[in-house]
């Protein structure tokens, strides 16, 4: 017989339940029950853990429900997602944490496109942003902003869900490759003050596209970028005319000034109507295009996002 068959029936010897007596014969059907009801116990609490780590989406379908049965393929981006892999803005969460959406950016001129669609100089116009609920491409053009033109500061975040495939049915003509919704924080998940502060440096490149090594010189110095970001919030749950009631407030400035960028020097010709070498500005030479720009990649943003609801009012 092997170690891990059951024990025979036929090698346990039977009692006659008179020998046994009314208290054993007890004991047993209560041990027999407590080790079913155990059993029976971990099975449930398994799948109640696999339902609670299972993520919630809305944008599918406008209802909330599990990411597996909505009808769509989507992700869903956390807040602590975004704190532990250092984030910056969307575009970044998107490229590093979604599935199947991608962007580009060269020199904040952002491309989003999704399952290996990208329509260039589109904007993406093809992809719906949601910030609550609310679309906020431009009505004019469709544009979506999904860098650091978003708006909404990072800190105030709660979840991104990120939607594939055409959701025009419901959300309308932006929304042919995919929809993005940034879901805020309530009151109660950023109770407090608090105050934020970030820097950056961009090293100045070659006109090959080599980084230049580290110097202290006045003309490296005046090459190499800075950025920083600065911002506050608060959190604050309180009674409105004998009503629950809260507030969720985040204001930010960003500015970035370089890197500079240099371009080899390229011969232009003379100007067709006056004959003389073209200018190029004071800092260019005069029938060359090429050099060392200066104040060429500049980024400025000002953002403010402030949620409140009252009894059954949001805004």
């Amino acid at each position: 017989m092997r170690g891990d068959s059951p024990l025979p029936l036929t090698n346990i010897p039977l009692v006659p339940s008179r020998a046994l007596g009314a208290p054993v014969l007890a004991a047993l059907a209560l041990a027999g029950g407590c080790l079913l009801g155990r059993a029976a116990r971990a099975d449930d609490s398994s799948d109640l853990n696999a339902l609670l780590t299972e993520s919630i989406v809305s944008t599918p379908s406008r209802s909330s429900e599990t990411a597996t049965t909505a009808p769509a393929t989507s992700s869903v981006i956390t807040a602590s997602d975004l704190q532990r892999w250092g984030i910056h803005s969307l575009d970044e969460a998107i490229n590093y944490l979604a599935l199947g959406m991608v962007t580009t950016n060269p020199l904040q001129a952002l491309e989003i496109g999704a399952r290996g669609v990208l329509l260039t100089a589109d904007f993406g116009a093809h992809v719906l942003v949601l910030v609550d609920g609310h679309a906020i491409n431009e009505p004019w053009n469709g544009t979506a902003y999904v860098d650091r033109g978003l708006g909404v500061p990072l800190e105030m975040i709660d979840h991104i869900e990120v939607v594939l495939g055409p959701g025009s049915v419901i959300y309308g003509s932006q929304a042919m490759l995919g929809v993005i919704q940034v879901v805020t924080k309530r009151a109660r998940d950023s109770a407090g003050y608090r105050v934020t502060l970030e820097g950056g440096l961009g090293l100045p490149t070659e006109h090959g596209g080599s980084f230049l090594g580290p110097s202290l010189s006045s003309s490296y110095l005046d090459r190499v970028g800075t950025s920083y970001r600065i911002g506050a919030g608060l959190g604050r749950e309180f009674s409105l005319l004998g009503k629950p009631a809260e507030l969720t407030l985040n204001v930010e400035y960003f500015r970035q000034d370089g890197p500079s960028f240099e371009f080899g020097p390229q011969a232009y010709g003379d100007d067709a109507i006056t004959g003389q070498p073209k200018s190029f500005g004071p800092r260019g030479t005069p029938g060359v295009w090429g050099g060392v720009t200066h104040d060429s990649y500049y980024v400025e943003v000002p953002a403010a996002h402030a949620r409140t609801i009252a009894g059954r009012c949001s805004a």
